[in-house]
């Protein structure tokens, strides 16, 4: 295994940074995504539960089955975004080992005395 070079930790610096630039974006996206698909579940249960006729155990049952889809999708949304917060955070733990790791270089650099006469 080479060791690492500045050059080559830096570089895996900055692809770390743009990954986690364009992860942030999809974290808003997804966020939205989530909150917009629990508004339509809550909105759509809501509906169907006070237009049903029976018992509460009844509607809740009916409302249950009819907003079955709107649930998955609200549950799918969610997943989607724990997913992408759990890359984000694991971008994250990478990109502090990458900058230990250019101090530790950068020291090695250092002490060997590069470049002096």
């Amino acid at each position: 295994m080479n060791s690492p070079t500045t050059h080559s930790v830096i570089s895996r610096l900055v692809a770390l940074s743009d990954e986690l630039d364009r992860l942030d974006e999809d974290l808003d996206r997804l966020d939205r995504e989530a909150t917009e698909a629990a508004h339509t579940y809550e909105v759509s249960y809501a509906r169907v539960f006070l237009t049903a006729a029976g018992s509460v155990d009844s509607r809740k049952q009916q409302a249950v089955l009819a907003c079955q889809n709107e649930k998955f999708a609200k549950e799918a949304a969610e997943q989607a975004l724990r997913t992408a917060e759990r890359k984000f955070r694991k971008l994250t733990r990478q990109l502090e080992v990458g900058r230990s790791l250019n101090a530790a270089v950068r020291t090695e650099w250092t002490t060997q005395g590069v470049g002096q006469s």
